[in-house]
């Protein structure tokens, strides 16, 4: 598994063979980068640079929605 250390995130590479395009997800708190398995690692760096704005304010924008408190039930009798 590779990794790579952003600013302020780790970026987690995912390799297919079926990919043609490169794409960044962003879920539960976690940064995956999803490539063609061809595609090198100094382009990718490359592209997590580029994106580490978005990313930054997408993570921020999951922790305050996971910070939130669920919703509790209240008997009405």
């Amino acid at each position: 598994m590779n990794v790579i250390q952003g600013n302020g995130f780790i970026a987690e590479i995912i390799r297919s063979s079926k990919r043609k395009t490169s794409a960044i997800k962003i879920q539960k708190g976690k940064v995956f980068v999803i490539v063609p398995e061809s595609l090198r690692f100094e382009i990718i760096e490359t592209l997590v640079a580029g994106k580490n704005h978005w990313i930054k304010s997408k993570l921020a924008i999951q922790n305050e929605v996971m910070a939130t408190q669920p919703k509790a039930f209240i008997s009405g009798g």
